[in-house]
C-alpha cells in the first residue's frame, strides 16, 4: 500500500489496513502546518495495532464534538485502553471554568503515561483544551509555539477564547498583521503596542469598552479595526497614529466623536455606523484626505458644515439618522455615492440642486419616508440625477 507520509506499517490484516488508510486520508486533508505537526509526532510514536480500536473511538468522539483536528493522528504507542476510556469519560464533561483548568489537567496527567508538555499539546491540538488554559498550565515553549500561528506575516489568534493577549507574541519578528477577532478581550494594547512593525490590527468581536492609549505608539499602523465591541470612549493617544488610513469602529456604543480624532493626517476611511453618536466636531472638515465616511444608524440631528467641504470624499453615508437639517453648502468634487434618508423632501432638495450637473454624476441612494411619494416626485424634478430608491 502506498504510504507517502512515512508512517510505519503497524497493521497487517485487511481491517487494520483500512484503518490506516482512513488515517492517511485524514492526514491528507489537514492544513500544512497541522499536517507537519501530526507527521512529526507519528514518526516519533508509531500507531500500534492494539490502539486501532481506541483510535477510532476517539475519532468518533472528535467528530461528534466537531473538533478541527483528528485525535487519532496524535496517539502514541502502547496506549492503555483503560486510560483511554477514562480520558474519554473525563473529556465528555461540560466545559470547565478557567480556574478549573490546572486541577483538571493534573487529574488527566495523573492517569497519563505521557509527560505534561506532550499531553497538554495533544489536548490543545484536539480542541479539548483552550489556548488560555494551555498558556495558564505553562508547559509549552512560547518562543516556538506562537510561530505556528503565523502565516504570510499575519499572526492568526482569532476565535481562541482569549481573555488576554499573550505577552510572548511581542517578540515575534516581522509581523505586519495581528488578527485577534472573535475572542473575549477587554484590553489589548499593552502587549500589541510593543509590536512596532504591525501595519494592521484587527480587534473585531471582543469585549472592549475602550482602546488603550498605548496603541498610539504604533508608528507603522495603517489599519485599525475594532468593530462590534462595547466602545464608549477613545483615548487621546490614538491621535498620534500618523500613518493610520483605515479606522473601523462600527457597531459600538460611542456617543461622541472627540475632536482630537480629527487630527489623523492620513485617514482615508472612517466607519462609525451603528453607534450612538449625537454630534460631530466641526473640525471633521479638516480631514482633507477622507475618501469614505459612514455615519449611518446613529443619533445625529445635525452635521458639521465641514462635511460638505471635504475635497477627497467619494462615499458618504448619513442614512438612518434623525437629522433636522443639512449643511447649506455641498461642495464635494470627488463624490461618487451618497446615501441618505429617510428625510423630508424639502430637506433633500437643496443638496439635490447642488448635485445637479455634478461631473461624476454620483449615485444618490435615498431611503424615502414611509407612505411618501418621494420616489415618484424627485426623479421628475431632477431627471438628470442618478437617483436610486431602495425597495421597501
Amino acid at each position: 500500500m502506498d504510504n507517502p507520509f512515512g508512517i510505519g506499517t503497524a497493521v497487517s490484516d485487511s481491517g487494520q489496513e483500512v484503518a490506516e488508510e482512513n488515517l492517511l486520508g485524514m492526514l491528507r486533508s489537514m492544513q500544512p502546518d497541522t499536517q507537519l505537526l501530526a507527521l512529526n509526532l507519528l514518526r516519533a510514536i508509531p500507531v500500534p495495532k492494539s490502539a486501532v480500536t481506541d483510535l477510532f473511538a476517539i475519532s468518533q468522539f472528535a467528530r461528534d464534538r466537531r473538533l478541527r483536528f483528528p485525535a487519532e493522528s496524535l496517539l502514541g504507542s502502547a496506549v492503555p485502553r483503560r486510560w483511554l476510556r477514562g480520558l474519554l469519560d473525563e473529556l465528555q464533561r461540560p466545559t470547565f471554568r478557567p480556574d478549573e483548568y490546572p486541577a483538571w489537567f493534573r487529574r488527566i496527567r495523573g492517569r497519563s503515561f505521557l509527560d505534561s508538555s506532550l499531553l497538554a499539546r495533544y489536548l490543545y491540538t484536539w480542541g479539548l483544551l483552550s489556548l488560555p488554559a494551555y498558556i495558564q498550565i505553562g508547559v509549552f515553549h512560547p518562543e516556538s509555539f506562537f510561530h505556528s500561528f503565523v502565516h504570510n506575516d499575519t499572526l492568526h489568534l482569532e476565535r481562541l477564547h482569549l481573555d488576554f493577549v499573550p505577552r510572548e507574541i511581542a517578540s515575534l519578528p516581522a509581523i505586519q498583521t495581528v488578527d485577534l477577532r472573535r475572542n473575549q478581550l477587554t484590553e489589548a494594547g499593552r502587549v500589541v503596542s510593543k509590536m512596532k512593525g504591525v501595519r494592521q490590527l484587527i480587534l473585531d468581536n471582543n469585549q472592549l469598552a475602550t482602546l488603550s492609549s498605548t496603541l498610539g505608539t504604533m508608528e507603522h499602523l495603517e489599519i485599525l479595526q475594532a468593530s462590534r465591541n462595547h466602545l464608549r470612549d477613545l483615548p487621546p493617544g490614538l491621535s498620534k497614529l500618523a500613518r493610520l488610513q483605515v479606522l473601523r469602529l462600527d457597531e459600538n456604543e460611542l456617543e461622541e466623536w472627540p475632536s482630537f480624532m480629527t487630527e489623523l493626517p492620513a485617514l482615508a476611511t472612517l466607519d462609525l455606523r451603528h453607534n450612538r453618536l449625537a454630534r460631530l466636531p466641526e473640525q471633521i472638515g479638516q480631514q482633507t484626505r477622507l475618501v469614505r465616511l459612514d455615519l449611518s444608524r446613529n443619533q445625529l440631528r445635525r452635521l458639521p458644515d465641514g462635511i460638505g467641504q471635504l475635497p477627497a470624499l467619494q462615499h458618504l453615508n448619513i442614512r438612518s439618522n434623525p437629522l433636522e437639517s443639512l449643511p447649506a453648502e455641498l461642495n464635494l468634487p470627488a463624490l461618487e455615492s451618497l446615501q441618505m434618508g429617510p428625510l423630508p423632501i424639502d430637506m433633500l432638495r437643496p443638496w439635490l440642486r447642488q448635485l445637479d450637473g455634478h461631473p461624476n454624476r454620483p449615485a444618490i441612494h435615498i431611503t424615502p419616508l414611509s407612505h411618501s411619494n418621494q420616489a415618484t416626485l424627485l426623479p421628475r424634478e431632477f431627471p438628470s440625477l442618478n437617483l436610486i430608491f431602495p425597495r421597501p
